[in-house]
Parts: structure tokens; sequence; C-alpha cells
């Protein structure tokens, strides 16, 4: 009876710590690869190449931290693959932002000149 009684708590603890560890970040990880898929959309590859190659390497450390449930740092590498990705997107939005405000000037700048010339 008190083997049993023993069994029983050690089987009890075992379920207990198995319960109480995080779970893996399989959502997060899903997420920075959405974020980087995100990015190369944008134009990133372009504008932004350090931060998608970071982005990039941080979705594969957090993939091989998964893998050896090493689930704290497959979390942290997964957040910051993301937060790599999302800098590169807003790199590469103010980049192609930038573009358009240069074309928009010089065509402001070809207007005027046409304006002073169609005067003379």
């Amino acid at each position: 009876m008190r083997n049993r009684a023993r069994w029983l708590g050690l089987a009890t603890l075992a379920f207990s710590l198995a319960c109480a560890s995080a779970p893996m970040p399989t959502e997060q990880i899903a997420r920075a690869k959405a974020a980087v898929d995100q990015a190369e959309a944008a134009g990133a590859p372009e504008h932004a190449a350090l931060e998608m190659k970071n982005a990039r390497e941080k979705i594969g450390t957090a993939e091989k931290l998964a893998r050896e449930r090493d689930e704290v740092g497959a979390r942290r590498a997964a957040e910051q693959a993301e937060v790599d990705a999302l800098l590169a997107v807003a790199k590469a939005r103010r980049a192609k932002a930038q573009a358009s405000a240069e074309e928009l000037q010089d065509t402001m700048r070809a207007m005027q000149e046409e304006m002073v010339h169609g005067t003379r």
C-alpha cells in the first residue's frame, strides 16, 4: 500500500511538472514567419536586407530551439525575429515613401519650370 501511494505521488508530481512547463511557441514562430512574408511583400529585401537576414536567421534559431524543447529560448528568438521583420517593413515603407516624395518634388519642379518658361 505504501509503495502504491509513493508511485501515485510521483506520478502526480511528474504530471504537475509537465503541465507547468511553458507551451511550445508555435504560434509565435508562425507570427514571425507571417511578419517576414509581410516584409517581403513590402519590398524589405531591397530596402532592409540586414533586418530581413536577421529575421530569417532568428526564425531558424527559434525552430531549432523548439526542436530541442527550449521553449523560453525559442519564444525569445521568435519574438526577436518578428521585431526584425516589422522593422524591415517600416524601413521598406519609409524608403518607398521617400522615393515617392522625391518623385513628386521632381514633378513639381518640372511644372514650375514649364510655367516660368511658358509665360515668357
